[in-house]
C-alpha cells in the first residue's frame, strides 16, 4: 500500500514536470514565432524600399524608353501577338514596304 502511494506521488510529480515543460516549450515557441513574424515584416519593408530604388535606378538609366518597352510588350501580349523578337523599326519598315524598295 505504501509503495502504491509512493508510486502515485512519483507519477504525479512526473505529470507536473511534463506539464511545466510543455507549457515552457509552448511559451518559447510562441515567442520565437513572434520574433520570426517581426523579422519577416522587417525584411519585407527592406525589400519594398530596395524595389523602389531599383525601379528609380532602372528608370534613370533608360528614361522614357521604359514605358515604351514595357508598354509595347503588354500590348502585344494583350493582343495575342507573338512577335516579341522583331524590332520596332523592322515592323515599321515591313508595314511601309521600305524593306523591298531597297533591293529595286
Amino acid at each position: 500500500m505504501k509503495q502504491e502511494l509512493n508510486l502515485q506521488k512519483h507519477v504525479s510529480g512526473i505529470r507536473e514536470q511534463i506539464k511545466k515543460n510543455f507549457q515552457g516549450t509552448r511559451e518559447d515557441l510562441v515567442g520565437e514565432l513572434e520574433d520570426l513574424k517581426a523579422e519577416l515584416r522587417h525584411t519585407k519593408l527592406f525589400w519594398e524600399d530596395r524595389r523602389q530604388d531599383f525601379v528609380r535606378g532602372f528608370s534613370s538609366m533608360f528614361g522614357s524608353q521604359v514605358g515604351k518597352i514595357f508598354g509595347r510588350k503588354r500590348r502585344e501580349i494583350a493582343n495575342g501577338s507573338g512577335d516579341y523578337g522583331s524590332s520596332k523599326r523592322v515592323r515599321q519598315a515591313e508595314s511601309s514596304g521600305s524593306l523591298n524598295s531597297g533591293s529595286e
